[in-house]
């Protein structure tokens, strides 16, 4: 019995360990304009960002996503590989970008996406 509780706890703090080190940010792109969108919403408290319809104001993905190592990468740059690959008519997919950094996406057609990064921001 006493090794039962002893696995379980431990188990346990290890699952609050890993599940308070990653996070997730989904950013919703949707009917992008030549200069930008018309509603631009980030909300840090729930990770996530919304642009959508033409208009003039830039998606904020100038934003660092944050790796194992605690070193800082670029989300732009990784929103800019999600539309390469949709532009390339893959419109869903996942892969690893750098240092434990992972995304995902899914996309109805080449201006409308969701992009989900996993990373290990503090």
């Amino acid at each position: 019995m006493k090794n039962k509780f002893k696995i379980l706890t431990v188990l346990c703090l290890f699952l609050m360990l890993f599940t308070n080190s990653l996070f997730a940010w989904v950013i919703t792109l949707s009917g992008k304009g030549k200069y930008g969108y018309d509603y631009v919403r980030q909300d840090d408290g729930h990770q996530t960002i919304t642009c959508r319809n033409p208009g003039i104001t830039p998606c904020p993905i100038q934003r660092p996503v944050t790796g194992q190592s605690g070193q800082q990468y670029s989300m732009e740059e990784i929103v800019n590989l999600v539309d390469k690959e949709v532009l390339s008519n893959k419109l869903n997919g996942s892969t690893d970008f750098k240092d434990g950094i992972r995304y995902s996406w899914k996309a109805t057609n080449k201006t409308d996406m969701e992009i989900t990064i996993v990373d290990f921001t503090k």
